[in-house]
């Protein structure tokens, strides 16, 4: 199998909720999300990235699993759970109609803070994750033994686990690493007058890594899926999509490798407000 294809994992959030900046599409249907794993499935895209705060998205995957052959592997995330533990995974198994979960995280760095101050009492039927936005976060992480995989944001512009040298640590400690936020939520591909005024500080960075993609011949979106692709520290790179024509512009731009002085170029770009690369504070 392709060694980027074999990377990417494909993001299920919009199978249960409206999600991105960009999104126009809103939701889509049972038979559009259908036609997305079947593409995914084609192409050799084998892993699903899901939660249970993802609306319906644990009913869809489940249903497209009883009614075809395709069966994808899942990675996670929860909160709370009613009764023990293991009833909780047996159920999510259930609802997504697979035999096991791959990677199951905390969906956040203060669910995994709560669960510790009371005392972690899971048992390790599963391979636990954290979900991180911070070097912060990070360097807790790489230290805590139970977590087996780590994802956290990298993007053109937020490429502060790489330049501290974070991730790499992860990696010698034997994490596996998935990144998210690829696209930042779309963010790069927005209009600059559409720009929200909060964002507008965002936007002259945008602009500059457009200015380079373009110098070598590349969309910006080749160059969002072409970054994080390309770093050997990364085990998984999570693409999330709003259709399936979206899915197969993102398959075919996920072909392209990036010159070593665009690398260096993108790596020099730095936000004066790292506030503002979490999506959560828009």
């Amino acid at each position: 199998m392709d060694r980027k294809k074999a990377k990417i994992i494909l993001g299920t959030v919009q199978f249960g909720l409206e999600y991105g900046i960009t999104n126009k599409l809103g939701q889509p249907s049972y038979e559009e999300c259908k036609k997305i794993l079947d593409t995914a499935y084609s192409h050799g895209i084998r892993t699903l990235d899901t939660a249970d705060a993802y609306g319906n998205s644990y009913e869809v995957i489940g249903r497209y699993h009883r009614e075809t052959n395709n069966i994808f592997k899942v990675h996670t995330k929860f909160r709370e759970y009613p009764g023990s533990f293991e009833s909780y995974l047996r159920s999510v198994r259930e609802k997504l109609c697979v035999e096991e979960i791959d990677y199951l995280y905390f969906h956040s760095f203060n669910d995994f803070l709560e669960k510790k101050k009371v005392g972690l009492s899971l048992e390790l039927s599963v391979n636990l994750g954290l979900s991180i936005y911070s070097n912060s976060e990070l360097e807790v992480a790489i230290e805590e033994d139970l977590i087996r995989i780590i994802q956290l944001p990298l993007n053109l512009l937020d490429h502060r686990g790489l330049k501290e040298g974070l991730i790499r640590k992860a990696r010698d400690k034997g994490k596996v690493i998935a990144t998210r936020s690829s696209f930042l939520q779309g963010l790069f591909f927005l209009e600059e007058s559409l720009f929200p005024d909060k964002l507008k500080p965002l936007l002259s960075s945008i602009i500059e890594l457009k200015e380079i993609a373009k110098n070598s011949g590349n969309s910006i979106n080749e160059f969002a899926l072409a970054y994080p692709l390309c770093m050997d520290e990364v085990d998984f790179v999570l693409m999330g999509v709003d259709s399936t024509e979206q899915l197969e512009n993102n398959i075919e731009a996920s072909k392209i490798t990036l010159k070593v002085e665009d690398l260096m170029k993108i790596e020099r770009i730095v936000t004066d407000n790292p506030l503002l690369l979490n999506p959560t504070n828009w």
